[in-house]
């Protein structure tokens, strides 16, 4: 379904500070396509949810059509990827897990070879 959005949805992308790449790698469309379909009067209320959450924005205050009830209707795309956290704030946790994973691998290793000690 394409709702009106006018130039709402292309004003909060430009307020928001977050690149079209970005927005367009979140969301899984290339950046030409984005460009589109920002530049379109009427669009896929799914674009208008999915933009949305990679700028953080809830456009249900622009279009009252974005309930709750609709949109899981419309939406089965997953979340946003990295919603709540920055590229930095990303990698810093998942060096952090590896680091966890890789004592864990080592502890591992450690009870095999006492196991293997006592047999």
């Amino acid at each position: 379904m394409k709702i009106k959005v006018s130039d709402i949805v292309g004003k909060e992308v430009a307020r928001s500070g977050k690149t079209r790449t970005a927005i367009a790698n979140d969301i899984g469309i290339s950046t030409v396509q984005l460009r589109k379909i920002l530049k379109e009067e009427l669009m896929e209320m799914k674009y208008v949810v999915a933009i949305g959450k990679s700028i953080r924005v809830d456009f249900g205050k622009y279009f009252p059509e974005l309930n709750a009830e609709k949109l899981g209707n419309i939406l089965h795309d997953p979340e946003v990827p990295y919603e709540a956290m920055g590229n930095t704030e990303l990698r810093d946790k998942i060096i952090e897990i590896q680091d966890k994973y890789v004592k864990l691998l080592e502890e591992h290793i450690n009870l095999l070879k006492e196991i293997k000690l006592q047999h």
